[in-house]
């Protein structure tokens, strides 16, 4: 009996050590996995992007993807994308190719690329102060400000508005002739040759609402003076602008300016104009 309980003892003994042996195999075994491709950060659309917009910082965000899926055009750096034209339509998550983005200053002449859904392009006068310094650029946000005068020539007739908020500068139009270039000292450069003038554009082109075309048409159909001033980029906000006129800086700094009134001025104009 005795020597029967050692037996089983010992067989205990046995299997305990040949589990033992066959955990530690198991554990010991490496395991052999599908190697992962690396990744590397690519630029993708973080929402879905109609062709012709600017993009904009908030647009697009880095993403890494496996290297194998990557295409040889793909950009890398936001600083690739921002400020350019997609020429197709992005769909949210697209690898952006920098094969299909094109410069609002090169594409003056497909007007078509440029347009964003509801929107129409017009171009106004790049005669104000901000394109003749060359501060404006396209993808830049604007607000539009024009003065005109909404009588007959009298000074306290003159009104200037803030027309339209957050405007993006769709491209800027050199002269018929001049090549369009990224680089505006080359395009100084062609601009003296050419007219002598250091404004290397004529026109600025912006997308804005129909109906807001028109206004803009009329200001400008009236005479009036059109000047941009820049926002940063990420300001949205369109805050209520009370329009300017002489009444308004009276009240604001406490003027006492007689106004002319209308027979002041006839009588003004007779006996300038008369022997």
């Amino acid at each position: 009996m005795q020597r029967q309980s050692v037996l089983w003892i010992a067989v205990g003994i046995a299997l305990a050590a040949l589990a033992a042996l066959f955990v530690y195999r198991a554990v010991s075994i490496p395991t052999f996995q599908k190697a992962q491709p690396r990744g590397q950060p690519v630029i993708v659309a973080a929402s879905d992007v109609p062709r012709g917009t600017i993009l904009q910082p908030d647009m697009v965000e880095v993403k890494e993807v496996p290297e194998d899926i990557i295409p040889q055009d793909a950009a890398v750096s936001i600083d690739d994308v921002v400020g350019k034209m997609p020429s197709v339509d992005l769909k949210r998550g697209e690898i952006i190719l920098t094969s299909r983005l094109e410069s609002p200053s090169h594409v003056v002449n497909d007007f078509g690329l440029i347009i964003p859904p509801g929107k129409v392009v017009v171009a106004l006068p790049a005669e104000d102060l901000m394109n003749q310094v060359e501060v404006l650029k396209p993808g830049d946000h604007v607000n539009i400000m024009i003065s005109f005068n909404s009588g007959a020539g009298r000074p306290a007739e003159w009104v200037t508005l803030n027309v339209l908020q957050n405007v993006v500068i769709q491209a800027l139009v050199a002269p018929r002739g001049l090549p369009v270039e990224e680089d505006l000292a080359s395009m100084d450069e062609a601009m003296d040759r050419a007219t002598g003038t250091q404004t290397p554009f004529r026109a600025v082109l912006v997308a804005v609402d129909p109906q807001d075309a028109l206004v803009l048409k009329y200001l400008k159909d009236v005479g009036g003076v059109i000047d941009f001033a820049l926002r940063p980029q990420d300001d949205v906000s369109q805050p209520f602008l009370d329009p300017v006129q002489l009444e308004y800086l009276m009240d604001l700094y406490g003027l006492d300016i007689p106004l002319p009134m209308e027979g002041d001025v006839m009588t003004a104009t007779m006996s300038s104009g008369g022997p």
